[in-house]
């Protein structure tokens, strides 16, 4: 190979190497973001995490946090590690979502079905079985 042809896949390492570097910058403090439990810019304070639970700017994602992209909760529950962590929302990442068993039985928004999981937490019944019911009828 000639000197200073490049091979695409280094080129492709380089970029993403380059990428991180610049996500691990100090980016705005945690207590600059809007939590969307409380829309106060708590920092997490509302829900206990601490200094050594809270995304620190030395963590790649932690650009997530203020890219301006984010989620909004649409159930709760208080048992839940997504729930409980606003920087799942504030990062833009998928939420628990209302269980549509619970929903129609109860008129409302009802139920938990974990963001990780297909199962509500509420009846037990699976998300899946209902998206393969929507899908034939």
């Amino acid at each position: 190979m000639p000197e200073g042809t490049s091979i695409p896949i280094v080129d492709a390492l380089a970029a993403l190497r380059a990428k991180m570097e610049e996500s691990r910058e100090p980016g705005p403090e945690p207590d600059g973001i809007t939590c969307h439990h409380c829309n106060k810019r708590c920092g997490g304070k509302c829900l206990g995490l601490t200094q050594s639970t809270q995304m620190h700017p030395s963590d790649p994602a932690y650009f997530m946090l203020s890219d301006g992209h984010s989620t909004t909760p649409s159930v709760r529950d208080p048992d839940c590690y997504i729930c409980n962590d606003p920087e799942f929302a504030q990062m833009g990442l998928p939420l628990c979502n209302p269980c549509p068993y619970c929903t129609a039985e109860h008129g409302v928004p009802a139920g938990h079905v974990p963001a990780d999981d297909e199962d509500c937490s509420a009846c037990g019944k699976s998300l899946r079985v209902w998206y393969e019911q929507q899908d034939a009828g």
